[in-house]
């Protein structure tokens, strides 16, 4: 995979003290995954592994990104981390049950799994910010301060991946508003830049790169939407999810003013896929490829067991 250069000059600048980078403002990007989020999760490893930990401004998450950018600002993206991405078939069993229609993705149970290990304290010192995209019942999006949030951070981390119904079966509120997973705009790039105000945005995609126009409606997509025709005007904003992510990506491409790369992983990675020995070698070869992309080199062996 290839980054602009600039990007990464930037980012390898501001980490490595270098005079005239202190004040560059990154902003990461982990768009949503669903169950290929696991990739994202090693991009972002290995770029703790590179040193990279304390360069970002601000992270901002979408549904399992928003996770992955909570683990990072806790300062928890560590071997440990990398290990339950390793055993993830097997620890999200329990997690996933398709027939159990309204909590086929069980949010609670994840959530409070987090909670028990999570660093509150660190998370909240951290000067790095995180927002993670929700949107309202109406299917609005917005950018939430996990930080701020109300009752507290993990309302809003469960607001961000409760997927709408038959996955769960309930919004989540935060602020005094519901809001649940902002599936219906993947990437609002513009939105993101108006709220971080960077100089330069790194995305990294659960996905292996394909050209824009491939971008198209899936079976899945229109599942969805015929899910939410109670709903016509998310119906709606559910079939424009492919169109919008064409939009943000030719944005990203053309944008003069600011340095924007996305970071994809290999396209030898699996994206929604079940079978172990598949997500074992799509989160190796992510990590690897992440490396490759700054133009370094990483060992994963002493984190990789079993």
């Amino acid at each position: 995979m290839t980054l602009n250069p600039y990007l990464i000059t930037s980012m390898r600048g501001k980490r490595d003290g270098i005079a005239g980078h202190s004040e560059r403002r990154l902003a990461i990007v982990l768009p949503s995954g669903l169950f290929a989020g696991y990739l994202g999760g090693a991009a972002c490893w290995a770029l703790h592994k590179l040193g990279f930990a304390n360069v970002p401004t601000t992270i901002v998450g979408f549904s399992a990104g928003a996770l992955t950018g909570a683990f990072w600002v806790s300062g928890q993206l560590n071997d440990h981390v990398m290990n339950l991405a390793l055993t993830y078939h097997d620890r999200n069993r329990d997690v996933v049950r398709p027939w159990r229609i309204g909590k086929i993705f069980d949010v609670d149970r994840v959530i409070d799994s987090i909670a028990q290990d999570f660093d509150l304290a660190t998370f909240m010192a951290s000067p790095i910010n995180l927002l993670v995209g929700v949107a309202t019942e109406g299917g609005h999006g917005e950018l939430l301060d996990v930080k701020t949030a109300k009752p507290g951070p993990f309302d809003a981390l469960k607001a961000a991946i409760a997927m709408p119904w038959p996955m769960f079966n309930r919004h989540i509120e935060v602020n005094g508003h519901l809001y649940g997973d902002q599936i219906f705009d993947p990437l609002p790039i513009e939105d993101i830049i108006k709220a971080t105000n960077p100089t330069d945005v790194l995305i990294i995609a659960n996905q292996p790169k394909r050209p824009i126009d491939e971008w198209r409606l899936s079976g899945a997509d229109l599942a969805l939407a015929a899910l939410r025709l109670t709903a016509p005007e998310v119906a709606m904003k559910m079939l424009g999810r492919k169109a919008r992510l064409r939009k943000a990506l030719r944005f990203c491409e053309e944008c003069p003013d600011i340095n924007i790369g996305v970071l994809y992983p290999p396209s030898s990675s699996r994206g929604l896929t079940r079978d172990a020995e598949s997500l074992r070698h799509a989160i190796i070869e992510t990590a690897k490829a992440t490396a490759e992309a700054f133009g370094e080199q990483l060992n994963i062996s002493q984190v990789v067991r079993g």
